[in-house]
């Protein structure tokens, strides 16, 4: 069974860099990216990850099969799954949803949170130690959209569902790592 270690934070609050430098204390890292350059600037982030993270890390792009990419994964001692909340955001937008009334709500987040399970389950029963990072967004304003509202409300529940099944969990804060469990 792997250690299942979940950092969490607000935007550049520097939870990448700290899933690095846990991640780095292992030669061979899988780094699983699940962001798509879908604008330049976008293809910017992607880009700087990229420079920051050691050249031997083997890196998969996967944005939306992130359990499968995990089952698959062979030789490595560590695994970094970066990030949580973009996966979140490409199975949304993967499945279209129109949530324009709260009817909507309970079968889709039924169908995301099954997902997310697939996920846990994935990286709890991978030999390596796996990196979950998130974002915290529940901190915020409440969103004036549905679907917006509807993505935080998913996007903290999934970051409760990882907690609750990882061995560990840090929250970064300002570039301090705060260990929550």
């Amino acid at each position: 069974m792997s250690r299942l270690i979940l950092i969490v934070g607000g935007c550049r609050s520097g939870k990448s860099v700290y899933a690095q430098r846990l991640a780095s204390k292992y030669k061979h890292v899988a780094y699983i990216a699940t962001a798509t350059a879908s604008d330049d600037e976008m293809q910017g982030r992607i880009t700087r990850h990229r420079q920051d993270r050691p050249k031997h890390w083997h890196t998969i792009e996967e944005p939306l099969e992130v359990a499968a990419a995990l089952n698959n994964l062979h030789g490595v001692e560590a695994v970094i799954i970066d990030c949580l909340t973009i996966y979140l955001s490409n199975i949304i937008a993967a499945g279209k949803f129109k949530l324009e009334h709260a009817a909507s709500y309970p079968e889709y987040e039924e169908q995301i949170s099954d997902q997310i399970a697939e996920l846990i389950r994935a990286a709890k029963e991978t030999t390596p130690p796996v990196f979950m990072v998130a974002n915290e967004l529940g901190q915020g304003l409440v969103p004036y959209e549905p679907l917006s509202r509807f993505f935080r409300d998913m996007a903290g529940l999934m970051n409760q569902a990882v907690a609750h099944a990882a061995d560990e969990v840090y929250k970064l804060e300002v570039g301090i790592p705060l260990k929550l469990k």
